[in-house]
């Protein structure tokens, strides 16, 4: 393992904990709150809007704008920035009518969208930037089962169009499902380009170059940890396993078909079993550093059927020189330790200014990533912490800390919503112990309302960077 400090941070910090039995040892649910995220050194998480229904895919319109599908309405929404301040101050319906419209992609000034049976192609004839010419250049996917159809245009001028399987396992009857699917643009020409993807919800082209990546969710109620959740890079008349094997090509009890999983073609990289990695982007953009250019990033939902929940993230994977792809971490906090979700990431795209936007469905909103400065990795765990103490009543806040060198140091105080109620510390501190306190008032100095919040410490030194959230509680 690399070297990750140049120095041991100790924090000991006392705080009135949320939801703790008589001996403190209980997990706390953090309030929501961005800054609770835990995300690469160097990288910020912000909402770019909010409250705009369960978004799913997003595109970018011709203008550069972000453009996302909102199923729940049946249309696809243009979200503007109008001030530059880097938040969506305007929601424009560009397109409805939409049934169930999952997905969308834009080509040549044209607008493909895709809904559970239909594919449809529109046109803002106008240019007001509304697409009100709508044509179904496909109507007879399949429907029932997965109910997710995913459309993108290729390199080579064609429609693919993922769909799912019609069931958890089982032999489909329709070639069409658990496939991707090729058309030409206008919807003729239809031709199954690749099987045995049970659910491949993400699918989009590696940068300059004919390779069609997918994220693949395997079946249920196997095992706590089998099948992988599959990141796969999708071959032309490929069959990738299903529902005759997953993985390593590992036969499926369901089938014990030897000789269909023996010629299965296995992933690329496997996931933990449930996670559901939805929706995926590589990275386009010239602001990060330059060792994400070209990385893939992968919205993983979390489990919905596994004893123990797995944890909504972002995933981020890298392609080394050999070609051979890994997966870490790279935005984590939606979970929290009791397994309840503030947040489900469902899918991510490059901005045409190089920021990362992610669309969450639970949390109703986008998220924008972007990147301010630094080096390295963020790792929580160079916190160490006294355990938990029993809860008391009060409503002063206590941060007790030692830096072994002098730092930049950051304390604030955020209520539920995730919005700073106050900022208690913001300064550059000399090495030696230091402790500050918060006395529950806000920044305008009355005391705030009873009720839950967070105290989140920040420390930056040369290219080390801390990051943790205490639970607070004011009675």
């Amino acid at each position: 393992m690399k070297e990750l400090y140049k120095y041991s941070l100790v924090i000991m910090i006392t705080v009135v904990l949320v939801g703790c039995n008589d001996n403190g040892t209980e997990p706390v649910n953090i309030p929501p709150s961005v800054e609770g995220l835990n995300v690469h050194q160097g990288f910020q998480v912000s909402y770019y809007t909010r409250d705009i229904g369960s978004p799913r895919f997003m595109g970018i319109a011709p203008d550069g704008d972000i453009c996302v599908a909102i199923p729940g309405a049946d249309h696809i929404v243009k979200l503007v920035d109008s001030t530059g301040n880097g938040k969506a101050d305007k929601h424009i319906i560009i397109a409805e009518g939409l049934r169930n419209v999952n997905s969308l992609d834009f080509h040549d000034g044209l607008l493909y969208a895709a809904g559970i049976t239909t594919v449809w192609r529109l046109s803002d004839t106008d240019s007001d930037g509304t697409y009100e010419d709508k044509e179904s250049i496909i109507d007879d996917l399949p429907s029932g089962g997965h109910w997710t159809r995913t459309v993108v245009v290729g390199p080579d001028e064609k429609l693919y169009v993922s769909v799912g399987s019609s069931c958890n396992i089982c032999e489909e009857s329709d070639a069409r499902r658990a496939a991707v699917v090729r058309y030409n643009l206008d919807g003729s020409g239809e031709e199954v380009y690749a099987s045995g993807l049970r659910n491949a919800v993400g699918i989009g082209f590696r940068p300059n170059t004919s390779e069609l990546w997918g994220t693949v969710n395997g079946r249920d109620h196997l095992h706590d940890d089998l099948p992988p959740e599959e990141i796969i890079r999708i071959r032309e008349a490929g069959f990738h396993g299903w529902p005759y094997a997953y993985g390593q090509r590992v036969t499926d009890p369901a089938f014990d078909n030897y000789t269909a999983a023996a010629s299965s073609i296995p992933p690329d990289i496997e996931l933990q079993a449930h996670a559901a990695p939805l929706g995926m982007a590589f990275y386009t953009g010239d602001k990060f550093p330059s060792g994400y250019h070209g990385d893939l990033f992968v919205a993983q939902h979390g489990s919905w059927n596994r004893s123990v929940p797995v944890a909504p993230k972002i995933v981020r994977v890298s392609v080394n020189a050999a070609g051979q792809p890994s997966a870490q971490d790279f935005i984590t906090g939606w979970q929290y330790s009791n397994g309840d979700r503030w947040g489900r990431p469902v899918d991510v795209i490059t901005g045409p200014d190089g920021d990362l936007f992610v669309a969450d469905d639970v949390n109703e909103c986008i998220y924008r990533i972007t990147y301010y400065g630094g080096s390295g990795e963020r790792y929580t765990d160079g916190f160490f912490c006294e355990a938990p103490s029993p809860r008391v009543t009060t409503d002063t806040t206590s941060a007790s800390y030692t830096l072994p060198v002098e730092s930049d140091v950051e304390l604030r105080v955020y209520d539920h919503e995730g919005s700073i109620i106050r900022t208690i510390l913001d300064t550059h501190q000399v090495a030696g112990s230091h402790t500050k306190s918060w006395d529950g008032r806000n920044m305008d100095g009355l005391p705030v309302d009873p009720g839950e919040y967070v105290l989140q410490i920040r420390v930056t030194a040369g290219d080390q960077f801390f990051q943790r959230t205490y639970p607070v509680e004011i009675e």
